[in-house]
């Protein structure tokens, strides 16, 4: 059975179904308006350096002498696959994600789950030995501005 939108859509000319109304349009505009300080700040802070640093590598560059840098190409990656310090290092990196990741994610779940278990016992002590890290900072600092504030 067809709503009535569905039947009014259908009637419509198929030319002015594939063109946006004006509510449309102005839903797009404030869209792209609100989200316009996103974009600029990705691109300066982000995507920008990111490109530069790109750039850069594949010059000889010194930040005291920037008027002499010099197009190398690829050198400095030839240099970085040769070094053995690279290799060491890139090995470390990855034994410590291949540890920590799933202690990062299984540990938060497993606390997660046992915070939720119907059938835990003193449930509330120990959500607040969860919480106190995130609480004590914000209490320590109302007392501290009290005594600063206080006049007596």
């Amino acid at each position: 059975m067809a709503t009535t939108a569905e039947t009014l859509e259908s009637q419509q000319p198929t030319s002015e179904k594939s063109k946006p109304g004006t509510i449309e349009r102005l839903q797009r505009k404030w869209g792209l308006i609100f989200i316009t300080p996103w974009i600029i700040g990705f691109v300066v802070f982000y995507a920008g350096p990111m490109l530069a640093s790109l750039a850069f590598s594949f010059f000889e560059f010194d930040l005291v002498n920037p008027e002499d840098a010099r197009f190398i190409g690829l050198d400095n990656y030839q240099q970085l696959l040769g070094d053995s310090l690279v290799w060491e290092s890139l090995l470390v990196t990855v034994k410590f994600a291949v540890i920590m990741i799933p202690f990062g994610l299984a540990l938060p779940l497993l606390f997660a789950w046992l915070l939720t278990a119907k059938s835990l016992w003193g449930k509330p002590f120990f959500r607040t030995l969860f919480f106190m890290p995130t609480i004590v900072p914000f209490v320590s600092s109302v007392f501290i501005w009290n005594g600063f504030l206080n006049t007596s």
